[in-house]
């Protein structure tokens, strides 16, 4: 279960968020067999999280692959984790896309609206934007100034 998994850390980095993931992608295949999904990491200074943060950020993740998957029309989702003095992650799909522009306001659904809960209780942006072909989800934490790294 991964609740279990992640609340039973002390804490968790991005490798061990993004090994989950992989489990993650092979599940969702099996729905799934049409779509391809990869999990991607560019991990160059591991970042910890606490368990609530990390199980917070696998269910948001979670949430925006099932959603392309389910949505966007596409034939791959690519889900990236990477560091730099921060982290951010995107997930990318090669579908439609999105008409709202960059923001997530005008999205409907319980999903979404549970994506930009988790994402502001932790403290992160959480945004969408188009991709050529599809859509970008980013997730990512707000700097002390109130931008994003």
């Amino acid at each position: 279960d991964d609740t279990i998994w992640a609340l039973n850390k002390d804490a968790l980095t991005l490798t061990a968020i993004s090994d989950r993931l992989k489990i993650f992608a092979r599940r969702m295949k099996a729905s799934y067999p049409n779509i391809d999904l990869d999990v991607e990491e560019n991990i160059t200074n591991d970042i910890s999280l606490p368990p609530t943060q990390a199980f917070h950020l696998f269910q948001v993740i979670q949430e925006a692959v099932v959603n392309a998957m389910k949505h966007s029309g596409g034939s791959g989702v690519k889900i990236l984790l990477e560091t730099t003095n921060s982290w951010r992650v995107s997930i990318a799909d090669n579908g439609t896309g999105i008409k709202t522009g960059s923001s997530s306001k005008g999205m409907g659904g319980n999903g979404l609206t549970n994506m930009r809960n988790r994402a502001a209780s932790a403290g992160w942006q959480l945004y969408w934007e188009p991709a050529t072909p599809g859509t970008r989800v980013i997730i990512e934490p707000v700097a002390k100034n109130g931008t994003t790294n």
